[in-house]
């Protein structure tokens, strides 16, 4: 909702706002963290771990994949290099009075 009331904010002509999700991403960020995170991150690793080159790729992906689609990419959430459709709650009254109360 942030990211959408800034893409309101902004014109979609001078610079293109977006929120990415690179996904689970395998790296070597716990490396000085406890034996128990490390064995519980590993697991994860295992089962739902990306290689950190395909986050990065997503992060290009929504970075650069607005060219001639602005108006598709201006204030929307991409999640797996695909824009994503918001929830209901996000597109009801309550969600977009939640919306502009973020900056106030």
């Amino acid at each position: 909702m942030f990211v959408r009331e800034l893409a309101a904010r902004l014109p979609s002509s001078k610079v293109i706002v977006n929120s990415v999700n690179p996904g689970f991403c395998r790296s070597t960020m716990t490396r000085n963290a406890k034996l128990s995170d490390v064995i519980r991150t590993r697991i994860m690793d295992f089962f739902l771990g990306n290689k950190t080159e395909a986050g990065g790729r997503r992060i290009a992906w929504s970075a650069v994949a607005h060219r001639n689609c602005e108006e598709r990419m201006h204030g929307k959430y991409t999640s797996y290099q695909e824009v994503q459709e918001e929830s209901d709650w996000a597109m009801s009254d309550e969600g977009f009075s939640t919306q502009r109360r973020l900056w106030v």
